[in-house]
């Protein structure tokens, strides 16, 4: 998922800077991101999930997503 406020023909060019910026813009799509990971987050979670070898680094971010955070 590519959230944005719009492309524009400045998007990444020379002139493209702090003033172009859709500051209003950025704060409803960061409100929208949200909004869409809190809703994913209550979807039922099921155990037919293939799960495959993960690392300790992995391990410790599954743990973490089940515990909520």
């Amino acid at each position: 998922m590519f959230l944005h406020t719009a492309l524009t023909d400045l998007y990444h060019t020379p002139d493209d800077d702090l003033e172009t910026i859709d500051v209003d813009g950025a704060a409803t799509t960061i409100d929208l991101a949200e909004r869409v990971i809190r809703e994913i987050a209550k979807l039922p979670r099921t155990n037919n999930i293939h799960q495959s070898r993960s690392t300790p680094t992995q391990k410790n971010v599954l743990a973490r997503h089940h515990a909520g955070f």
